[in-house]
């Protein structure tokens, strides 16, 4: 039996060269899914970050007062203002009245 060795050769030259390149290929892949799967738990960190941040806002929104409990203020301070101004009338009358009594009071004490 006759084997050609050069054929041979450039048949194992190939087949080195295609090795070569399968494990090139290979390793330029596993670092692109080590890379992917690196960037990914950092987004995946974010995400739960802002989803806590988020979880924090709602809560805060959650405890804030409502239109209907600002408009229940709103006319609570009317009804407060509405009342002063009753208040503020009766003292001036008050006091009208106080200053008419000293004014007797002075008058006639002598």
């Amino acid at each position: 039996m006759h084997w050609d060795w050069d054929a041979l050769r450039t048949a194992l030259q190939v087949l080195n060269l295609a090795a070569t390149g399968a494990i090139g290929l290979g390793a330029w892949v596993m670092r692109r899914q080590m890379a992917n799967r690196a960037a990914i738990e950092r987004l995946e960190r974010t995400i739960a970050e802002l989803e806590r941040r988020l979880d924090r806002h709602e809560a805060r929104i959650g405890d804030m007062p409502g239109h209907d409990h600002l408009h229940a203020l709103a006319r609570e301070l009317q009804r407060l203002a509405e009342g002063q101004k009753e208040m503020e009338g009766r003292m001036q009358h008050i006091s009208r009245a106080l200053d008419r009594i000293e004014t007797y009071l002075l008058e006639h004490d002598r």
